[in-house]
């Protein structure tokens, strides 16, 4: 097992499949070298362990050339625990940016926490005090990251993702290009493209 340049895992031995059934470009495609280019991204934590970190189809690429694995920065923001969804977006931008939809319960109480009177769950996604909070929680949770791949701006959602409006899956994993698509107003505004 190695991990190749670009941070893919690539495998190879005897176990390893010869190829796909009657698909020859496939093969071709997914076993060069006897390697088998498995499509997990993935890092070394010790001498005979790794982490599988992304699949490499998720992987983007900023405009400044760096390659941004945007599962593991959602996984870190994941963790803050008012926020519920997060979708993280940069593909060639300047800087990365999220999509996130906040546990409203959990947000009034970090509101009321810091002594913000809030009357309405608008008000929880929009008041000044509240969003500064929110991005020193971010930037608290995002502060090992590389500086290409930390969140500089986000936008808070009203509405959860849902299978119903399609931008998750059966399995509730977020349908990233149909949500960049639909959401395409509300990020070009934290590019400034409005």
């Amino acid at each position: 097992m190695k991990i190749d340049d670009d941070g893919e895992i690539l495998v190879k031995g005897d176990l390893v499949m010869k190829g796909y059934y009657k698909d020859e470009e496939e093969t071709r495609r997914t076993i060069v070298d006897g390697w088998l280019h498995t499509g997990d991204l993935g890092e070394w934590i010790g001498k005979n362990q790794f982490r599988i970190t992304d699949r490499k189809k998720s992987l983007f690429k900023s405009s400044g050339g760096k390659y941004v694995a945007p599962t593991h920065i959602e996984d870190i923001i994941l963790q803050v625990p008012y926020v519920d969804q997060i979708l993280v977006v940069g593909n060639e931008k300047m800087y990365v940016t999220a999509l996130i939809v906040a546990d409203l319960t959990e947000l009034r109480y970090v509101a009321q926490k810091i002594g913000i009177e809030i009357t309405n769950d608008k008000e929880l996604i929009t008041n000044d005090k509240l969003l500064k909070k929110i991005e020193e929680d971010i930037n608290e949770a995002q502060k090992n990251l590389s500086s290409f791949e930390k969140i500089r701006k986000f936008t808070l959602l009203e509405k959860s993702f849902s299978i119903e409006d399609g931008e998750l899956t059966p399995t509730m994993k977020i349908k990233r290009k149909f949500v960049e698509e639909k959401y395409k107003q509300v990020i070009d505004k934290m590019y400034h493209k409005v």
